[in-house]
């Protein structure tokens, strides 16, 4: 399940919060699938992300989980699981180090404490970068360095929702 969940992740994050968001979702599906048979479970929880431009996002995620009862349903499938994932743009002027620190150990809590701090490392780095004089300057000079190639940029990639295409 995990390298699924990490596939589908990262088509809407990026860096090493990837891994993290997926020991989440494993996390907490796999809590949810382990309740008794008949049961129905919905649980709510949010992480913070970054994407490939640094952006630092919220994520309102829902998981729930149905585990049949009947025998019949239990041979070919045991659980119904759905994930819903609502991404919006968050305010991080008021973010300072500490409020850092607490978001990411509260919404990584899933992950080793290693990881946990490499994502800690990665958003301190795009929260704290965003302000720096010297970090503007340098995607000024991405800007006019690239200025007659967006033509070449131009195709569209493959969105993929992390599944695989399958061929008919």
């Amino acid at each position: 399940m995990g390298p699924a969940i990490k596939g589908a992740v990262s088509d809407f994050s990026h860096g090493l919060v990837v891994y993290g968001l997926a020991n989440l979702a494993s996390s907490v599906i796999g809590k949810l699938m382990g309740a008794t048979s008949g049961s129905r479970t919905f649980r709510t929880t949010y992480a913070i992300s970054v994407d490939p431009l640094g952006g630092i996002s919220r994520l309102d995620i829902a998981f729930f989980v149905y585990n049949f009862s009947s025998e019949g349903l239990r041979k070919t499938a045991q659980s119904v699981v759905a994930c819903c994932i609502v991404k919006s743009s968050a305010n991080i002027t008021k973010i300072d180090d500490n409020t850092l620190r607490v978001l990411v150990n509260q919404c990584f809590e899933t992950s080793e404490l290693q990881l946990r701090r490499a994502i800690y490392a990665e958003l301190h780095e795009s929260i704290f970068n965003s302000n720096n004089p010297a970090y503007k300057s340098a995607l000024q000079a991405a800007r006019v360095a690239s200025k007659d190639q967006p033509e070449q940029w131009a195709t569209p990639r493959k969105i993929t929702n992390g599944v695989t295409p399958v061929k008919s």
